[in-house]
Parts: C-alpha cells; sequence; structure tokens
C-alpha cells in the first residue's frame, strides 16, 4: 500500500503547470489496520457467549423469582450467572492485554480436566434457552490435559455454529 498525495502548482495566470507530491509507504499501517479489524470480530464474537448466558439466566432468575422466590433453580442460576460473569472477565483482561495481541502471542494455560464437563458448561447458554437440547454422550469420565478456556471457546462456537446453520434440528 502505497499513499500518494500530490498538490498543483499555478502560475500567475492560475493555469497548474506542474505538480509536488509525496508518497509514502503505508502497507505496514494497511496490515495493522487488517490484523485490528480480525481482532475486534474475534473479540466480538467470543464475548456475546457469556452475554447471551447472562441475559438467559438473569431472565429465568427473574420467571423464577416472580412464581416462587423459594425455588431451588434460583442457586442454580445463580452460579450459572457467576461462571458466565467470570469468564467474560478472564475475556476481556485478554482482549486488553494489547502489549500479546501486537506480539502475536497466543498463551495457552494448559491443565487436567473433565472434558464432558467443560461441555456441558460450554452448552448452559443453549440450555437456558431451551430452545434446544445437547446430548453429550461418550466417556463421561475422560480427562484430558488442554487450555480449558480455549476448549470451551471452541465448544462454544461449534454449538452456535450447529444451532444456526442447522435451524430444524432441535438435539
Amino acid at each position: 500500500w502505497v499513499l500518494g498525495r500530490a498538490v498543483p502548482i499555478r502560475d500567475e495566470e492560475g493555469e497548474i503547470n506542474k505538480w509536488f507530491g509525496t508518497c509514502t509507504d503505508i502497507d505496514v499501517y494497511k496490515q495493522q489496520q487488517k490484523q485490528k479489524d480480525e481482532f475486534i470480530g474475534v473479540a466480538s464474537h467470543e464475548l456475546k457467549t457469556p452475554m447471551t448466558t447472562i441475559a438467559a439466566s438473569i431472565q429465568m432468575l427473574d420467571r423464577i423469582y416472580q412464581k416462587d422466590a423459594t425455588s431451588e433453580s434460583i442457586p442454580r442460576l445463580l452460579d450459572t450467572t457467576k461462571k458466565s460473569v467470570s469468564k467474560l472477565s478472564g475475556l476481556i483482561a485478554e482482549l486488553l492485554n494489547v502489549t500479546k495481541i501486537e506480539a502475536g502471542q497466543l498463551v495457552l494455560n494448559p491443565g487436567w480436566f473433565n472434558l464432558s464437563q467443560a461441555i456441558h458448561e460450554s452448552c448452559e447458554h443453549i440450555n437456558l434457552l431451551g430452545t434446544h437440547t445437547v446430548l453429550i454422550e461418550g466417556d463421561l469420565g475422560l480427562e484430558v490435559f488442554a487450555d480449558a478456556q480455549r476448549t470451551q471457546q471452541v465448544v462454544i462456537n461449534f454449538i452456535n455454529n450447529a444451532v444456526k446453520y442447522a435451524p430444524g434440528e432441535k438435539e
């Protein structure tokens, strides 16, 4: 990318007799703009899911509370909301760490965790909405060594895409 700028040099009669200009290499700037746009797209996508879960939990809490303020569902929904707020806070902190983003570094935090539990937590926003049912089958006790938060982000993307691109399916 090159930015060209020029101004006309006029004679006494106002006629243009030459141009004076510059050309500036702005390729690095354009590449940074592209990276910023991609980053904003990913960030907005990643922030939507915890926000949807929080909103759905609050709506469900409100409905349940109106019917029965002592319902056993209230603590579970509050716990779901707290987890989503925590995930959202972590994502925001990660997104705001501009130094790592500019350096192109992705920090992974691997550890052992139960995969089916992580998948279950990743699907809470779908289950809360009540529009679909997510079935988790297989070895429910399987422990994996990976970054739990990144794994959940991938599962959330898969589930959201399944809901979005298979509108006729409910499971």
